[in-house]
């Protein structure tokens, strides 16, 4: 299947919308299929497709292959929702939109900047939508992501973190880098990291914004294919967050230069 296909599927999942009907409950659907945890590869990249026509979605997708590893095999569509909506994010089970979704992510109250994730049931939970919280927990020169879901069938929840450092100053000739700690058995000086995340170097090259990589017990499966979708969607979420608030950044310094460059005393 090739880019052509994935632009060609019509997209039939429900509008933004419909998808938060529920007043009290905007992730309860759509409904999402208990035990449709989908399956990731140890390494996958991030791809931005493009944009709808009427600028209300972005078409994203979940990659592995391309350049020296062979042709691109595409795994999973991606739609985010512009504007004012509480699911903004919908990760799709296969590379075309009309597939069934299987994660959602999105803020349950407008101008809040928590954040939640929605996930299928799975064994031991109660029906629907499970609802995780995705809590930013960082400053101004560090990421600290905390969300929480139980293991490999565990009843208890475990927490984990996505955090990186170094954002005011990144170092030289290195892309910038998100890391996902399993608190439970990470210890002061020793994290144990069970996935990561770096930015594309050169983004638009190949359209590939990052690259998202399994390591220690993510990558042996030990932790269940619950744990990984639930780090996937989370992981999608804070770069999407962090993509906007970019955008905003950037936006405003080109209107502050317009305004510098009226003399008005303001550089």
């Amino acid at each position: 299947m090739g880019f052509k296909d994935i632009f060609k599927s019509k997209d039939k999942q429900k509008s933004s919308s419909d998808a938060g009907s529920s007043k009290e409950n905007p992730f309860a659907q759509p409904t999402l299929a208990p035990g449709a945890f989908g399956q990731f590869p140890q390494t996958f990249g991030f791809y931005f497709l493009g944009r709808a026509p009427d600028k209300k979605t972005d078409a994203f997708l979940f990659a592995e292959g391309g350049g020296q590893q062979g042709p691109l095999r595409p795994l999973n569509a991606i739609t985010v929702h512009k504007g004012m909506v509480k699911v903004q994010d919908v990760l799709h089970a296969g590379p075309t939109r009309d597939t069934q979704p299987i994660g959602l992510a999105g803020t349950e109250k407008l101008f809040r900047s928590a954040s939640v994730i929605a996930l299928p049931s799975h064994a031991g939970a109660a029906g629907g939508n499970q609802i995780v919280h995705l809590v930013d927990n960082g400053g101004i020169k560090f990421e600290r992501w905390a969300f929480s879901v139980p293991v490999a069938g565990a009843a208890e929840a475990e927490q984990f973190e996505w955090r990186s450092d170094n954002l005011v100053r990144p170092e030289k000739d290195r892309p910038f880098e998100r890391r996902l700690v399993r608190v439970s058995t990470s210890a002061e000086g020793r994290e144990d990291v069970v996935m990561r995340w770096a930015d594309d170097p050169a983004p638009e090259q190949e359209s590939r914004l990052g690259t998202v990589h399994f390591e220690g017990a993510g990558a042996t499966g030990q932790l269940g294919q619950y744990w990984a979708l639930a780090a996937v969607v989370a992981l999608l979420r804070i770069v999407q967050v962090k993509s906007e608030a970019q955008v905003a950044a950037d936006g405003m310094l080109q209107a502050a230069g317009k305004l510098a460059g009226l003399g008005l005393g303001f550089a």
